[in-house]
């Protein structure tokens, strides 16, 4: 086990007992931004194999620890991280099918109106992000073995020849390393543009019109699920002006968010002025979880399912968290 989850699981234990008031007084925050990506009784296969997925009654627990603690906020405070009240922005990333179908409507016996940060390149299923080709590309390689020889002459990984292996090498592709998943598909036979008619993996645009009638808000989350820090400078600027200004164009979409895929680490002050400065965003987002960002406007999110626990446990975490690091000054994200 890593290092630094050795320390989160000791931190967990710790603040898991202590009242969720003295941890919101102690750091002076009390807005907090949870995410999720899906949320299914049967994990679907193109999620499966990355992370554990939420269920129904799961995801109820966290809203009703979340409700019960903090009000639920559809737009950003002036200061993103204090208001007037413990408030929590419930959001969603990918615009996967299942936040039409399941998480909406538990959304409205909820009355909570949360963001849907959506893949512009992906919506009404006109393509597939990688990660989600690998984690199906895996289920056909459990449920058959016949496959394994030809995913690893597609791999060219010395040392990688065994189905255990193979996975494993899937289940953490690079984005560097993308173009592997359609290479592997093609040797299995894999369509994926056939599976995605059969079992519709993203919300169609007349669904993100719906959810958008209803009082949620749209917003951007690149057009194809890249790398930020995998790709030149004027590639960043141009992934989040496209993306924002497709959403404005197809959907009357006013509001000027975008959560960065994957992470926000390493990119710089420069990027997120310019966006500013140029009026292309208001608000953008990370994955850092409590946190203060050098850059006012960029407010760090806490990943729900990231570490299979409750809300309730992961949100105390996070905020002993965030303790530790202020005693050591870590607690902000400084950038170049």
């Amino acid at each position: 086990m890593k290092f630094k989850n050795v320390i989160r699981r000791i931190v967990s234990i710790i603040a898991y007992p202590v009242p969720l008031n003295w941890w919101i007084k102690l750091s002076g925050i009390n807005v907090i931004y949870p995410f999720y990506h899906t949320i299914s009784d049967q994990a679907p296969a193109h999620v499966k194999h990355l992370y554990k997925v939420r269920t129904v009654n799961q995801f109820r627990r966290d809203l009703d620890f979340l409700v019960t603690h903090f009000k639920s906020i559809h737009s950003v405070p002036s200061n993103p991280l204090q208001n007037s009240h413990n408030s929590f922005f419930l959001s969603f990333d990918d615009g996967l099918a299942e936040c039409f179908d399941i998480i909406a409507p538990i959304l409205d016996e909820y009355n909570i109106k949360a963001t849907f940060f959506v893949n512009t390149d992906y919506i009404d299923n006109k393509d597939l992000f990688y990660k989600y080709k690998a984690s199906m590309i895996i289920d056909c390689l459990s449920v058959d073995d016949k496959y394994v020889n030809s995913t690893n002459d597609a791999i060219f990984t010395e040392g990688i020849k065994t189905k255990r292996q193979i996975i494993k090498k899937l289940r953490h592709l690079h984005y560097n390393e993308r173009h592997l998943a359609d290479t592997i598909a093609n040797l299995l036979q894999i369509d994926f543009s056939e599976l995605l008619m059969n079992r519709p993996v993203y919300m169609t645009g007349s669904q993100l019109e719906e959810l958008i009638s209803a009082g949620h808000t749209i917003a951007g989350h690149g057009k194809g699920h890249c790398l930020f820090s995998g790709i030149p400078y004027e590639k960043q600027t141009e992934e989040v002006a496209d993306c924002l200004k497709y959403l404005e164009s197809e959907y009357k979409v006013k509001d000027k968010l975008f959560a960065f895929p994957f992470t926000d680490d390493k990119l710089k002050t420069e990027l997120f002025q310019q966006l500013k400065n140029q009026h292309v965003l208001e608000y953008s987002f990370g994955t850092a979880g409590i946190k203060k960002d050098a850059v006012p406007f960029n407010i760090q999110r806490i990943a729900i399912e990231k570490h299979a626990a409750s809300a309730k446990r992961t949100i105390k975490t996070e905020y002993a968290l965030y303790i530790l690091k202020w005693i050591f000054n870590r607690h902000i994200i400084r950038r170049g």
